[in-house]
């Protein structure tokens, strides 16, 4: 298990979660890290993502993102 405070981990994806939200197979996931398209860091055998790599992204694709950017 990871140290730290539930806050600590709150700051990561897990695998399950990156396949969820980019609808794609663990294979997929791994060709990307592997290309390194896709931060992580390994830790006890696990992979985790940093929730932030993933919630910029997602802003940047948003076709509305004026709606949420701040001023």
């Amino acid at each position: 298990k990871m140290k730290g405070s539930k806050k600590d981990l709150d700051l990561w994806y897990d695998n399950v979660d990156v396949m969820r939200i980019l609808n794609i197979s663990e294979s997929t996931l791994a060709r990307r890290r592997k290309q390194e398209k896709i931060p992580y860091t390994e830790l006890g055998g696990k992979y985790y993502y940093p929730r932030e790599f993933f919630e910029k992204s997602m802003v940047a694709k948003m076709k509305n993102k004026h709606l949420i950017e701040k001023k």
